[in-house]
């Protein structure tokens, strides 16, 4: 399969004006997972900056920098985020020193590598001994998730691993992380709705970069763009709602670990 282009498909855009009701259900829980940390803070793959943003509007405080290899993500969160500290970067080589981070986060990133080991050993190097690495990660291998077929995740959101809840906190484990605690969010309706939303993308031939986040954002004159803004407003506030009503510790489509440096 022709590899995706983080170029084309730019992830983490910044939605102007922002909607409370359709915020992620992570966005909630920040000033808690975050309330230990001080210093510094990395967020590895932060395409154009919309989850840091989030970090830096929940904590001022905070030194915050992010990496992506998306010239064109960058480009964006610069402007969009003038106070954070963006860089062009792989996660296999990040240009900072040794033990230069309180804390580190990964927000959907490794299911995008090849080399998921290669690059916790490099955010292990930049992160203090004892410093908190929070992630974020779909669990499309994992046998209680619904989850959609390879060829659509591979070709529509470019993941090149499918894990599962055992194999994950393996990575985590031999990577010289110790597991502090994981939770869960995306249950039944999400799962559905995601599965239908690829098959839906594949049956309407669309190309590899579209979202409809991107198309309702692009151009004000686009068709239908009203009604797809709506009614992604409206799924995402669902979606809020499922999360309150299930509890975390079930079983979900993504995983959210709290890791320590050992």
């Amino acid at each position: 399969m022709e590899n995706f282009d983080y170029e084309k498909k730019i992830y983490g855009v910044e939605e102007s004006p922002r909607f409370k009701l359709s915020e992620p259900e992570i966005a909630r829980r920040l000033p808690v997972e975050f309330r230990s940390v001080s210093g510094k803070i990395l967020e590895v793959g932060c395409g154009a900056g919309a989850f840091t943003g989030t970090i830096k509007r929940k904590r001022l405080d905070l030194e915050i920098y992010g990496v992506d290899i998306s010239k064109k993500a960058i480009k964006i969160a610069r402007k969009d985020f003038p106070d954070i500290k963006f860089s062009v970067a792989s996660a296999y080589r990040l240009p900072f020193p040794d033990d230069f981070f309180d804390a580190t986060v990964m927000n959907h990133v490794l299911e995008h590598l090849d080399d998921p080991d290669k690059a916790l050993a490099e955010l292990g190097r930049v992160l203090k001994p004892g410093g908190l690495f929070w992630s974020t990660t779909p669990l499309e291998g994992d046998w209680l998730v619904l989850s959609p077929p390879r060829r659509l995740a591979e070709k529509y959101h470019g993941h090149l691993q499918r894990f599962s809840r055992a194999s994950l906190l393996s990575l985590l484990e031999r990577n010289n992380f110790r597991v502090e605690r994981y939770y869960f969010w995306g249950f039944l309706l999400c799962q559905v709705i995601g599965v239908v939303y690829l098959f839906l993308l594949d049956l309407f031939k669309l190309p590899p970069h579209f979202s409809v986040k991107s198309y309702v954002t692009r151009d004000s004159r686009a068709p239908g763009r009203s009604l797809l803004s709506f009614l992604r407003k409206f799924v995402s506030f669902l979606l809020n709602i499922e999360s309150l009503l299930v509890p975390d510790r079930f079983p979900g489509y993504f995983m959210h670990i709290v890791a320590r440096k050992v």
